[in-house]
C-alpha cells in the first residue's frame, strides 16, 4: 500500500495529558485507495522526542501494510532508514515533462511558433520520447542532445513530424534547453534551462487530474500529490496539469 504522511504541531492545555495518536485515513481515489496519516506533535517537544514518536508512527504504517510512502521534508530520510520506498517530486516532473516546457515557455511570454527548445539526457527513455512527442508537433525548432539513442529519437522526430536533425536555430529564436539530471545533480535555474526536478524552474507544480483532487490531503504538495498518484498507477502523464504562480493552466 501507499501512504502519506505529515506531523502537526499542536498546542498542549496545560493540565492535561497528551493522549493523541496516529490518525489514519482511508482515501479512495479511482480504483483503489492510499492510507493517509496524520501525527499531532506537541509544541514545545523535544527533537528527540518528536523523532522517537515519528518512528513509532511510521512503524505502524507498516503494520498496516504501506510499502512506500510520500512524505514532505525533513522526514524522508528518517522513512528510508526505516526501510520504506518514498515517493520523490521528480516522478512528476519528469513525466510531465513536455507540459512543463510548455508552462515555461508560456511563462516567458515566448509563441510556441517561434520557440527553440533543446532536450539534454544522458539517455532515451519514455519521458524523454514522450516530451519530444508533445514539443515536436507546437515548437519552431527541436533538437536533442542524448548520449545512448539520440540517432533513434532524431528519425522518429522525422518521420512523425519531419524534424531534420539539427543543433541550433536562428539567434532571433528564443531558446529553452530542457534538461533530465542524473540522480544527485546539482539543481540549477538558469533563464534559459528548465531542469526537470523539484525547484529547476521556480514557480512550477504539477497537479493532479480534478477527479482525484478531493482526496489530497491539505497539508500536500500539489507535486508531491501527483507524484504519488503517478508511482501508484492511478493517473498517467496525460492526466497532468503544469501550475504556475498565478495558477493558469496548461
Amino acid at each position: 500500500m501507499i501512504a502519506y504522511f505529515e506531523t502537526v504541531e499542536e498546542e498542549k492545555k496545560r493540565g492535561l495529558f497528551w493522549k493523541k495518536h496516529l490518525e489514519l485515513q482511508l482515501r479512495p481515489v479511482g480504483r483503489t485507495s492510499f492510507l493517509a496519516g496524520c501525527l499531532p506533535v506537541p509544541s514545545g517537544m523535544g527533537e528527540r522526542k518528536v523523532e522517537k514518536r515519528v518512528e513509532w508512527a511510521m512503524e505502524q504504517m507498516k503494520k498496516r501494510g504501506v510499502h512506500r510512502l510520500a512524505v514532505e521534508e525533513p522526514w524522508r530520510e528518517k522513512a528510508q532508514e526505516m526501510g520504506m520506498l518514498t515517493v520523490e517530486e521528480g516522478t512528476a516532473w519528469r513525466q510531465g515533462a513536455g507540459l512543463g516546457a510548455l508552462w515555461a515557455l508560456q511563462s516567458r511570454g515566448i509563441p510556441l511558433e517561434q520557440a527553440f527548445c533543446c532536450l539534454e539526457a544522458a539517455r532515451c527513455d519514455r519521458d524523454v520520447v514522450r516530451c519530444a512527442r508533445i514539443l515536436g508537433g507546437k515548437v519552431r525548432y527541436l533538437s536533442v542532445r542524448i548520449k545512448v539513442g539520440q540517432q533513434e529519437l532524431e528519425q522518429a522526430l522525422y518521420e512523425q513530424f519531419g524534424i531534420a536533425p539539427q543543433q541550433s536555430a536562428p539567434p532571433e529564436y528564443p531558446c529553452l534547453r530542457i534538461r533530465f539530471p542524473q540522480p544527485g545533480e546539482k539543481v540549477e535555474t538558469e533563464e534559459d534551462l528548465l531542469m526537470l526536478a523539484p525547484g529547476g524552474w521556480p514557480g512550477l507544480e504539477f497537479v493532479s487530474p480534478q477527479w482525484a483532487r478531493e482526496q489530497k490531503p491539505s497539508g500536500m504538495g500539489d507535486t508531491l500529490y501527483t507524484a504519488m498518484l503517478l508511482e501508484s498507477g492511478l493517473c498517467r502523464p496525460e492526466d497532468l496539469r503544469a501550475e504556475g504562480s498565478q495558477k493558469g493552466e496548461m
